[in-house]
């Protein structure tokens, strides 16, 4: 998969990765929340190359994290290749794992990291007095602290459960946005998970969404202080600095609150991605690229100078975003048990796959959203048209028949109303 044949020398850049769980990229004003201030990821963005469309290709964390590791898609057949990390480590990275989530420090790729430091936090039951007292502030003062010690060339990945994990934000954030005339948020800390009734009471899910916004605005805090601790520290100026989420977190827009089914909407799909480069390279540059995470593998192993085997790898670098070289991708799929979806530049589709009848399965219709206009799947057009669909299910069976050769055999080219749109 990548090669380690190279002249002998140290890496010339260190390598960060915040990985934020929950995170939905329609949260943060880098991706047009407006509502909502996040200052702290405005200024990384200021800095960065922000990908605008980033599909997550699996709402199975372990999933994602086999395509940041490894950069295959969560769609392809295992491997038995050594690792980003392991790979790393063997050309001179001291390579460090930091996450609150033990499901994550026990997964079987993390066997490349030094011994994986898992921040376990106190029992919650109520909302946090401070920011300060938060489980993701606790969080990143570990990881500021990890920055401080840790010496060049070195990967730190940092996982926080994020909105997986506890809802601790302090009550006046969650109240911060309500209007007079409207209820008070809810005062749970578990993270919801349900289902809404068609005749849902619009304030419950203003109240949920109010809750997750104060999740965010702990999070912007904390990022913020990260920043701080990384701009102030030795290697700022040598560092790619990588800030992504594997997947989002419904809160009502098709019924579901929390992952309930794992539907493959753009609420759970739809994530951000920014790198920043050593010295600001390139700052302040949007993309309308197609991304996956498996791209988050490519592009660190670019900027460690390794090799990379594309006959094995779907991820490629994002760095050629930076210059005037085309971006390969032109799709991005995502699988979940017998559901697909596809986003193309101009459409997105959903096929849900199968219900289980009397007697036998029976497909479920396929749904068809216009891109990038319906951000989050509001307006279902497939009866309009159906050749589109008919184009994209083609188009998503040629995906998963390459993805299953795992030879580097083309993908079938799309065609222009794919790209492009009706004329």
């Amino acid at each position: 998969m990548i090669s380690d044949l190279r002249s002998f020398t140290l890496p010339s850049h260190n390598l960060i990765v915040v990985v934020i769980d929950r995170l939905g990229a329609g949260y943060l004003g880098p991706y047009g929340a407006t509502w909502l201030d996040t200052p702290s990821f405005n200024r990384l963005a200021s800095e960065s190359l922000l990908i605008e469309h980033v599909l997550s290709d699996s709402p199975d964390l372990m999933k994602v994290y086999r395509s940041y590791w490894t950069g295959r898609h969560a769609g392809m057949p295992d491997t038995a290749a050594p690792t980003l990390v392991q790979r790393l480590s063997n050309v001179g990275y001291e390579p460090w794992l930091l996450t609150d989530d033990a499901e994550l420090a026990d997964h079987p790729l993390t066997s490349g990291f030094r011994e994986p430091l898992l921040v376990q936090h106190a029992a919650c039951d109520s909302a946090a007095k401070r920011v300060e007292s938060t489980q993701m502030a606790d969080l990143f003062a570990t990881a500021g602290d990890y920055l401080r010690q840790v010496d060049s060339p070195f990967l730190l990945w940092i996982h926080a459960k994020g909105m997986q994990g506890d809802w601790d934000a302090p009550w006046r954030l969650r109240t911060q946005w309500r209007d007079e005339d409207e209820p008070d948020p809810p005062q749970f800390v578990k993270p919801p998970l349900e289902y809404s009734p068609e005749t849902y009471d619009p304030d419950v899910l203003l109240g949920y969404a109010h809750s997750y916004a104060a999740q965010v605005a702990v999070l912007d805090h904390c990022l913020g202080e990260f920043l701080s601790a990384f701009f102030d520290s030795r290697h700022a100026e040598t560092t790619l600095l990588a800030l992504t989420s594997p997947r989002g977190y419904p809160l009502g827009e098709h019924r579901r609150i929390g992952p309930v089914d794992n539907s493959l909407y753009g609420e759970l799909l739809r994530v951000p991605l920014l790198f920043r480069f050593p010295q600001g390279a390139n700052a302040a540059l949007r993309t309308q690229a197609i991304a996956q995470p498996a791209d988050v593998f490519s592009t660190l192993a670019e900027a460690a100078g390794l090799e990379i085997d594309h006959s094995q790898v779907w991820g490629r670098s994002l760095e050629p975003l930076l210059t005037d070289i085309p971006w390969p991708r032109d799709r991005a799929v995502a699988f979940h048990r017998d559901e697909r979806a596809i986003r193309t530049p101009a459409w997105f589709l959903r096929d849900p796959g199968t219900t289980q009848g009397s007697a036998e399965l029976t497909p479920l219709p396929a749904e068809l959203y216009v891109k990038p206009d319906d951000a989050w799947e509001l307006n279902e057009v497939s009866d309009r048209l159906p050749d589109v669909v008919d184009e994209l299910i083609s188009a998503l069976d040629n995906f998963e028949q390459v993805l299953a050769a795992s030879d580097n055999q083309p993908l079938a080219s799309l065609s222009a109303i794919l790209r492009d749109g009706p004329a």
